[in-house]
């Protein structure tokens, strides 16, 4: 029986969703699986691990404020290795491992050092081939290609007040290059274009998109929808724009929610999923009809959120910095129509029978509007056709059918 460790910062949400459909489909298929994350709350106790040491994580955070971010959780990282090191496995797959929880040197000596077999690291952001930053397209900025240094975006996560961005640089591409065995995977095409520019570039990469789950997004028939426009007080004879996102901000289309707001009818409503109190002011400060906004909070019932998804007549993701796009996915999986901006990765899963890719980026909002007032339908059932093939046991066929290869197609060039 094979052994397979993974290793996120997360568990039970986002990309913990992806390791532990990854566990899931490989404990079915005769792996001994191990996740081990530093926070979240666990699907399956069987398998997953919590290493955290909450002291070092606050450690590792003041760190990181003064320019030393994986220089922190030394103990953490080594007792992370020592459980390594005992099941000794035929695969480790690396997700996300920035968050304050790993010390780099330490775990990519043993990578590269102690370990003996394969090694997949699924780059969910951009943040392992920067000094910094997890996105840099809102900002066009090119300095990854070469060495960062002076970052224009050194607020962001994972917040700095001291520039070290070009030493940050140096230690990522130091502690990342070389590692014998390793593939690297991508939910896109348009990130692994990015990898191949950057230091990474060493190493064959392998495209799988994320999925999801088709037994929960899915369409309902209008009867089973009645609670949830008199829960959240959506008008069901009104025109309905939906958009998700946590932690809206200007990246992900804060003002142009704002101005496509100010320009509605009567007839139409935007729903906001996910908004915080700092966004509701903005929010409510910039909006002229506040009565055609309705801005709802982060939910934690998926199945609230997929009835939302199927309420709406269009989903708005208007995000320019995205590795994937799980969102879209999720609104198309019930039969929802998407708008999409052709930035980033985002416009790969939306084809012309399931939404609209708005390519004049200067002229969006007049666009957007064009669009929602056009009398034109999609075929529905079309929409969720074109969804199907991001399924979850699509995605972690894929991945299974990695760790199975010999491996010399992935990671020899």
């Amino acid at each position: 029986m094979k052994k397979l460790v993974q290793i996120n910062s997360i568990c039970g949400c986002s990309t913990g969703n992806i390791m532990e459909s990854i566990a899931e489909y490989a404990d079915n298929n005769d792996y001994e699986v191990y996740n081990f994350y530093r926070n979240g709350k666990p699907s399956n106790k069987k398998y997953d691990i919590c290493f955290e040491n909450k002291l070092e994580f606050y450690i590792h955070i003041f760190l990181a404020r003064i320019g030393l971010n994986g220089h922190g959780s030394y103990f953490s990282t080594k007792k992370l290795i020592k459980y390594l090191k005992k099941i000794n496995p035929d695969i480790i797959q690396l997700h996300n491992i920035h968050g304050y929880y790993i010390n780099l040197k330490l775990l990519f000596d043993y990578l590269k050092n102690d370990y003996t077999g394969k090694v997949f690291w699924t780059i969910h952001d951009c943040w392992a081939l920067t000094g910094h930053c997890c996105y840099f397209s809102e900002i066009n900025c090119q300095k990854w290609h070469n060495g960062c240094n002076n970052c224009p975006q050194l607020y962001r996560y994972p917040k700095e007040y001291i520039d070290t961005t070009n030493k940050e640089y140096i230690l990522k591409k130091d502690n990342f290059t070389n590692v014998k065995k390793m593939t690297i995977i991508t939910p896109s095409k348009w990130l692994e274009g990015v990898i191949k520019q950057s230091y990474l570039k060493e190493y064959n990469t392998k495209v799988i998109n994320n999925g999801i789950d088709f037994n929960v997004f899915k369409n309902y028939p209008n009867n089973e929808l009645k609670d949830t426009y008199l829960k959240y007080k959506i008008p069901n004879e009104k025109q309905i724009l939906l958009g998700v996102a946590i932690g809206l901000d200007k990246n992900k289309g804060l003002y142009d929610h704002i101005e496509i707001a100010n320009r509605l009818n009567d007839n139409q409503v935007l729903v906001l999923v996910g908004i915080d109190k700092k966004i509701m002011n903005t929010i409510k400060t910039n909006v002229k009809n506040l009565d055609r906004v309705i801005m709802l909070p982060r939910t934690n019932n998926q199945i609230e959120l997929v009835k939302l998804y199927n309420i709406a007549d269009y989903y708005l993701n208007l995000s320019i910095e995205e590795t994937f796009g799980m969102t879209t996915i999720e609104a198309m999986a019930v039969g929802t129509p998407v708008i999409v901006y052709n930035k980033t990765a985002v416009p790969e899963c939306v084809t012309n029978d399931s939404g609209i890719i708005i390519d004049n980026y200067d002229n969006r909002i007049n666009l957007i509007m064009k669009v929602i007032n056009s009398s034109y339908k999609f075929d529905k059932q079309k929409i969720i056709n074109n969804a199907k093939q991001y399924s979850k046991e699509k995605q972690s066929e894929m991945y299974l059918e990695l760790y199975n290869s010999k491996g010399e197609e992935y990671y020899e060039k």
